[in-house]
């Protein structure tokens, strides 16, 4: 892909070549993304990228439809033009480069206005006091926004956008140079010429010349229908060919199955009340996780202040004694984390009293003695409840807080943890303490501060544990929505984080993901959708080798209430809906529980695991992430009616090949989640939203959104075993491959 003010040389090394141009207007882009910024790159030679053969494989069928003489073909070809335009847009697009290279900060809503205003007038006489005067902005000051945020003045800025265009007609018109260059809005064509010879470093005529082809259009069609007919291409056709996935039990390994290791449950105070507890050991049962991480353990909800002279640690003892009875093993937050429900990545709520800054952290500014007394006071009291072995195997932590400095002469990160790993320890020694809650937003730099300074004083860490969610500070600036747009964006942030530790030399401290979901708020549909449990095997799957701990954040709806959520189903990121329903992030998690414990084999769509006795599970997805209209258009604020429309059909037909196995029949019990069956949200929406009062509707919204199951037979012979199954768009499967005694 080239730019229209790019030039550009193709050799043929075959004279069964071909070189097609395909033109797409920029302001025909702009307009319907309505964005002055559209920048792609698809450079198949010098980039890896597997969407690459599927851009191949549309221009094949385009150029078919464009030979073709049926009628019908050209509605086809109008089809694949939006369709290759789809592909280009969500795939290859990249981050506004206007902006000068030495300026990091966005533009402003202001600017964007101005800029779009150019786009659409271009053609028209603008003057730098025109364009003030149409903003009620002075020249000076709008001479400064242009510098500023493109690096470019006014008229180079002005003239760089009329020269796009002129272009495109100076290759695909008759149109004289003359015409073209009073039509783009040049007042002469002396000061086209001049503006047209900076740029291209040659004349408008003779560079017509050079880019005139050699075939008259008439000549082209025939000359292309002719190589066409002699080296045809193997367009797709409607069957859609099975992957197939190898496995081989000969190769079978133990694995570790990070995803169980944490689920975050919530702050202690919520885990008081019995709602909490009873949907969280119903999590327990299905899920099988092993530690659950709480946090905000020592406020006025838990009756636990620093101030105090005695500590009355009841409630925490309640939670605890939960914990341990459901046999799921405390992952505690010594730190400072305050209760915030975050709407939209925008905006975030305190939903306690207190200020941002706990009063723990306070007591450590103002009074360190009485942080350690309490702390001291709490690991005393939990040896003796519950003995020192099964204490030892707790895990500890402390959470970042973007308030506190890492190091200096007053308060810091570092003096405060090391406070705490001398209580911890004096008790402990054993005991596990980590850093959790760096997010990782902007690019790593505070990540890469906190490894610095832990190089520089030699602290020593049990673990170090970072928050990952899709955001790209680039993303935001070019689309004024972070989501990004990498289909894989926590496995290569987990690489660039491992690459950091190597780096400084620490990767022997273990990197954990103690926090990660598809977005920070808590009002998106998203998370309510069938999406969201293939967004969940897919990330499982990148991940499964790449950290010892994969800890997904949002347990309970029920956790993230606030007074805009009196519907069932408010966009809350948790796996059970307020009513206590099973949503399909769920039921992924679930069927991920079954998986045994040897890997055979793992794959973009898929896992294969065995028990030794003869029995397989498969657990396979087919992920579709949301179109650009999520991106440029929505965001987390989308609608609940227009989640279905973010995403394409596109089927995928999975044939697992199983070596080595042994010979007879196999019962193959399958449960799915997609479009039918399963589906909370859609079965929400069904029936006319009902609220959470509605009791009837409850019972019936929970017996219809299960995952649907069926059985069949299949037989293995000469030791190999064949499955095939199909998937919709973001559907997720559950395979329970049986050995059948005879």
């Amino acid at each position: 892909m080239v730019s229209s003010l790019q030039s550009c040389t193709c050799n043929l090394s075959s004279s069964h070549g071909l070189i097609a141009v395909f033109r797409i207007s920029y302001a025909y882009l702009s307009e319907q993304l309505g964005n002055p910024f559209v920048n792609l790159r698809c450079t198949s030679i010098c980039e890896n990228n597997p969407m690459h053969r599927e851009i191949q494989s549309m221009a094949q069928q385009i150029l078919s439809y464009y030979v073709s003489s049926s009628p019908l073909d050209r509605f086809r070809l109008q089809a694949s033009c939006l369709d290759l335009i789809y592909l280009l847009i969500r795939f290859f697009t990249l981050a506004d480069t206007t902006t000068a290279a030495d300026t990091a900060q966005p533009k402003s809503d202001r600017m964007l206005s101005i800029l779009r205003y150019l786009h659409q007038n271009y053609n028209q006489p603008i003057t730098l006091q025109s364009l003030a005067d149409h903003f009620y902005l002075s020249i000076p000051y709008l001479s400064k926004l242009f510098k500023k945020n493109l690096g470019l003045n006014f008229l180079k800025y002005l003239n760089k956008i009329r020269i796009e265009h002129a272009v495109e007609d100076l290759k695909a018109t008759s149109h004289t140079v003359s015409q073209i260059a009073f039509e783009h809005g040049f007042s002469s064509l002396a000061s086209f010429n001049r503006t047209f010879r900076d740029i291209y470093g040659q004349s408008p005529s003779t560079y017509r010349k050079d880019c005139a082809s050699e075939i008259r259009a008439d000549d082209s069609q025939q000359f292309l229908r002719q190589f066409l007919e002699r080296h045809p291409f193997r367009v797709q056709s409607n069957s859609i060919p099975p992957l197939i996935c190898r496995a081989d039990t000969l190769s079978a390994q133990p694995y570790r199955k990070n995803w169980q290791d944490t689920l975050s449950l919530g702050v202690a105070s919520d885990l008081t009340h019995s709602w909490a507890q009873s949907q969280i050991a119903q999590l327990k049962q299905s899920l099988h996780f092993s530690y659950g991480y709480v946090w905000r353990l020592f406020c006025k909800e838990t009756l636990v202040t620093p101030a105090a002279q005695t500590f009355n640690f009841s409630y925490l003892d309640s939670v605890l004694d939960f914990l341990t009875q459901t046999e799921i093993i405390p992952f505690l937050d010594l730190g400072f984390r305050a209760k915030q429900l975050v709407l939209n990545v925008n905006s975030a709520t305190n939903t306690d009293t207190s200020s941002r800054i706990s009063e723990l952290t306070v007591a450590a500014m103002d009074n360190p003695s009485q942080y350690k007394n309490l702390l001291s006071s709490f690991i005393r009291h939990c040896i003796e409840r519950y003995g020192e072995k099964n204490v030892e195997t707790w895990r500890f932590c402390l959470h970042f807080d973007p308030g506190i400095p890492f190091s200096g002469d007053g308060l810091s990160w570092f003096k405060i943890f090391s406070d705490t790993s001398g209580c911890l320890k004096t008790y402990l020694p054993s005991a596990h303490l980590g850093m959790i809650g760096i997010f990782t937003y902007d690019d790593n730099k505070t990540f890469e501060e906190f490894l610095s300074q832990i190089v520089k004083k030699e602290y020593r860490l049990d673990f170090i544990g970072v928050s990952i969610y899709p955001y790209s500070l680039m993303q935001e600036q070019s689309l004024n929505n972070p989501a990004s747009l990498d289909e894989s964006f926590m496995l290569h942030k987990i690489h660039a984080l491992q690459k950091l530790l190597m780096n400084y030399g620490l990767s022997e401290i273990p990197l954990y993901v103690t926090e990660w979901n598809l977005s920070f708020a808590s009002r998106n549909y998203l998370h309510d959708s069938i999406y969201k449990g293939a967004y969940i095997i897919k990330n499982v799957i990148d991940c499964l080798h790449q950290t010892d701990s994969l800890t997904y954040w949002g347990s309970l709806d029920l956790l993230y209430e606030y007074y805009d959520s009196n519907q069932m189903l408010n966009g809350a990121p948790g796996l059970l809906s307020k009513n206590r329903i099973p949503k399909p992030a769920f039921h992924a998690f679930s069927f991920l529980a079954h998986l045994k414990n040897q890997l055979l084999s793992l794959g973009a769509h898929y896992i294969i695991t065995m028990d030794g006795r003869n029995n397989y599970c498969i657990v396979c997805h087919n992920f579709c992430p949301p179109n650009t209209d999520y991106y440029y258009q929505y965001g987390e604020k989308i609608s609940c009616e227009k989640v279905d429309a973010l995403f394409q059909t596109a089927p995928v037909v999975l044939t697992f090949r199983i070596d080595n196995v042994k010979t007879g029949r196999y019962l193959i019990k399958k449960k799915f989640v997609n479009q039918k069956s399963g589906n909370l949200l859609a079965e929400w929406i069904h029936s006319g939203k009902p609220d959470a009062t509605s009791m009837d509707e409850q019972s019936y919204l929970s017996a219809i959104s299960i995952p649907r199951q069926t059985s069949e037979t299949a037989d293995a012979e000469n030791n190999v075993l064949d499955i095939t199954t199909i998937l919709e768009s973001n559907e997720i499967q559950l395979l329970q491959v049986i050995y059948q005694l005879e």
